[in-house]
């Protein structure tokens, strides 16, 4: 009776643990499985995790693709406004010169002059 009863809590444990799984095979030669629906529901819920883990990485794809583009569209800007920079930075050392010169001629000719009138002053003091 203790063996009965041993086998029997025994049997009710692996079928409780254990799950049921049915091969059939047609004329063809193919299987066919079949699985008891909770195994079905598991089966399920993982291929509606895995179409949203695609689907986020199709989004996470397109969010890396547009920062991406930010950033490349950065550098292109810093690219033309280094090129500004260094146009207006010519531009002004071309200017600076031009009026270093116009100053320097400014001051030749305040000098000339002074000379001519003090030659002028000179030349009707002297008749």
């Amino acid at each position: 009776m203790k063996r009965k009863l041993t086998l029997t809590a025994f049997c009710l444990l692996l079928t409780v643990f254990s799950y049921s799984q049915t091969v059939l095979t047609d004329n063809n030669g193919d299987t066919l499985v079949t699985i008891s629906l909770e195994q079905m529901d598991r089966i399920y819920t993982e291929l509606i995790q895995k179409d949203s883990l695609v689907a986020q990485s199709y989004i996470n794809a397109s969010n890396e693709l547009l920062l991406l583009q930010i950033v490349d569209s950065a550098d292109r800007d810093i690219k033309s406004l280094k090129t500004s920079v260094n146009s207006l930075s010519e531009d002004n050392v071309r200017l600076y010169e031009i009026a270093k010169d116009k100053d320097m001629k400014i001051a030749r000719n305040r000098k000339i002059s002074f000379v001519s009138v003090c030659v002028a002053i000179l030349a009707i003091l002297i008749r």
